[in-house]
């Protein structure tokens, strides 16, 4: 029995310890037998897998509209507003007293009366009845000078009389007082007589010659009076012809503010007139502009300040229909230059006649009508026109370059309108974007759809004008050309 127990517990530890490791085994015959089958169900399932079809990404490529631009020479042209005015305005105020007794049968605010027709009449009747009296004391005045005339004859032949009878008188006392000094037959008596002959007779000369020498006075005392009365009649003369008041032009009747037997007087504002043969509108213009793309010649006599301009037509359209009523006009002058502004006040004159023989029905151009005035300058040379909205505000325009978008600095020679002409910063015959892309990266794909540049390019709906010589003429070697300030 002890032998037995002994040999019990140490058989039963053998065997514990072979069930574990047994165990191990089993589990790592599992792990490897379910990798296994991993393994090969991957395998057969990559086996049954398709492989996908390749397709390319697309590139992403933005879409604009451009035009081809073109060197060439572009007829500057400065624009202005203002409103018409006529060329003079004469406002009518009688110069005489009186009863209005006859007016114009068409003196109404708006008729226009010929140059010499009567407007208004004034009552001559005080005026001719001055005349007549004043012609009559004429008259007097010159009797009275001839019968001076008659008087100073008649006192300078008395005067003559009177000097031989004195002459006379004082022989004869020389006479007698020989013979009272002789103790001859003549008494003292005698003497006494002759010299009191003598004295009276010096008086009659002396009374005469005073006489004689206020002729002179008298005659010019009665020439005033005649010269004054002759220019009381020339007064009345004048007065009866300003009772009658004539056009002084063909002239449109502005404002009326006289009627058939009204009083007037002298200074009253009777009628306002204008005269529309000749419109001015005045426009004002930058100084800069103006002087660097207008010919000005200068006043020899006044070389402070500028003469007349170049022969410059310009044309006016009435801004409330410019579809078929174009003016030629011209630069008259300058006016005035505000130095708050730095803009030149100038005066374009235009015979209101004058229209576009082309236009279909031409109207005629009215005092008050506003008015746009394009006037053309000097040619800006080798310039590239392109729409305004394609330049932005830092002066950079977009350009389509091999399918790419790219952005070029241009130098603007000036903004015509909606037009601004490029001096440099891109090639002839660039394509130049007229719309962006919503996003601009330069460099971006870019596909452009070409528009009719002359369709595009235009003045306020008129197409750009060319310069007065083709573009290869122009676009030659010199730089100069280049920045479009040619001959400036």
């Amino acid at each position: 029995m002890s032998t037995e127990n002994q040999y019990t517990p140490a058989s039963s530890e053998g065997g514990g310890e072979q069930i574990a490791r047994h165990s191990v085994w089993a589990r790592l015959a599992l792990v490897v037998a379910i990798l296994a089958v991993g393994v090969v169900g991957q395998s057969l399932l990559g086996r049954l897998k398709k492989e996908p079809p390749v397709r390319e990404v697309p590139k992403v490529v933005a879409s604009a509209t451009g035009i081809v631009g073109t060197r060439q020479n572009v007829q500057s042209v400065l624009y202005g507003y203002g409103t018409a005015r006529p060329h003079r305005t004469t406002m009518v105020v009688p110069e005489v007293e009186g009863r209005v007794v006859e007016v114009h049968p068409r003196l109404e605010e708006g008729k226009v009366i010929e140059k010499g027709d009567v407007l208004f009449r004034i009552d001559p009747t005080d005026y001719e009845l001055a005349r007549e009296q004043s012609l009559a004391e004429v008259a007097q005045i010159e009797q009275e000078i001839e019968q001076l005339a008659v008087e100073e004859k008649s006192d300078a032949q008395r005067l003559e009389l009177a000097r031989q009878n004195l002459a006379l008188a004082q022989r004869d006392l020389d006479r007698v007082d020989t013979l009272v000094q002789s103790g001859g037959a003549e008494s003292e008596a005698r003497l006494d007589q002759v010299r009191g002959t003598v004295t009276q007779r010096q008086d009659q000369v002396v009374a005469l010659e005073r006489t004689l020498a206020l002729y002179p006075t008298r005659r010019g005392m009665l020439e005033a009076r005649l010269k004054s009365a002759r220019a009381r009649v020339d007064l009345a003369a004048a007065n009866i012809e300003r009772t009658t008041v004539r056009a002084p032009y063909d002239a449109r009747i502005v404002k009326k503010s006289i009627e058939l037997d009204q009083r007037v007087a002298p200074g009253m504002e009777a009628l306002l007139l204008a005269d529309d043969s000749i419109l001015e509108i005045p426009v004002s213009l930058d100084g800069f502009e103006l002087s660097r793309w207008l010919e000005v010649e200068r006043d020899p006599a006044d070389l402070h300040w500028v003469g007349k301009f170049a022969k410059h037509p310009v044309t006016v359209e009435w801004s409330d229909d410019k579809s078929d009523h174009p003016y030629v006009g011209r630069l008259d002058r300058i006016e005035s230059y505000n130095s708050d502004t730095r803009t030149f006040h100038v005066i374009v004159a235009i015979d209101a006649t004058h229209f576009d023989p082309n236009a279909s029905a031409p109207f005629p151009l009215t005092d008050g009508m506003f008015c746009e005035v394009a006037i053309p300058g000097r040619i800006a040379r080798d310039v590239i026109p392109v729409p305004r909205d394609a330049v932005d505000s830092n002066s950079t325009v977009l350009i389509s370059e091999d399918g790419k978008l790219r952005t070029r600095p241009v130098e603007i020679v000036r903004y015509q309108q909606d037009v601004a002409l490029i001096a440099s910063g891109i090639e002839d015959k660039a394509i130049v974007l007229t719309s962006r892309p919503p996003r601009v990266i330069d460099g971006m794909n870019l596909e452009v759809s070409l528009l009719d540049a002359s369709a595009v390019i235009q003045e306020e709906g008129r197409p750009i004008r060319p310069g007065d010589e083709p573009a290869a003429a122009a676009a030659g070697s010199n730089s100069t050309a280049r920045t479009g300030l040619e001959n400036l």
